[in-house]
């Protein structure tokens, strides 16, 4: 049976398009998942190797704070990529008390390969809007962001040409 759907009219619309926001995401994250657009990762799997990928060796609670999971779920994601030969945990250089997460050359490959997966879902899903409106609707979000606005424009500005 469906669910009836909020009655956002009556939410008043700052409520009501946050409610429809939110319900958004999570759609589209279903979507994405059920669609095999984390490749042969789960989505935690994914979105850690995506940091080590893009800024290097991290502690785990760098991990953590970057893809907004807790610690103790990141010490099983972690436990489980390495398991998988995907990462491997380093002593820190500069200071031995502290381990580093490391992506191994399979790691890469499969992070590679699951990019490209992810790539082909997102786009298939945002096609419903045209160029114009993922503009618009990027630039919208981009004002829930101020701290990041300016390295998020500059990176869609090289993503762009």
């Amino acid at each position: 049976m469906p669910r009836k759907p909020f009655d956002l009219e009556a939410l008043g619309m700052p409520m009501g398009t946050f409610i429809l926001l939110a319900h958004t995401g999570q759609k589209l994250h279903h979507r994405i998942e059920n669609s095999g657009g984390y490749g042969d990762l789960t989505s935690s799997q994914f979105y850690s190797l995506m940091a080590l990928d893009d800024l290097g060796s991290l502690p785990l609670s760098k991990i953590s704070e970057h893809i907004r999971r807790s610690p103790g779920n990141m010490t099983l994601v972690i436990d489980n990529l390495e398991k998988e030969g995907l990462v491997e945990r380093q002593r820190s250089t500069e200071d031995r008390r502290v381990i580093m997460i490391a992506m191994t050359e399979e790691g890469k490959k499969r992070i590679k390969a699951a990019k490209a997966s992810h790539r082909a879902v997102i786009e298939k899903e945002m096609s419903v809007l045209t160029a114009e409106e993922i503009l618009q609707l990027r630039n919208l979000l981009l004002k829930f962001h101020p701290e990041h606005k300016k390295q998020l424009e500059e990176a869609f500005k090289k993503k762009e040409q």
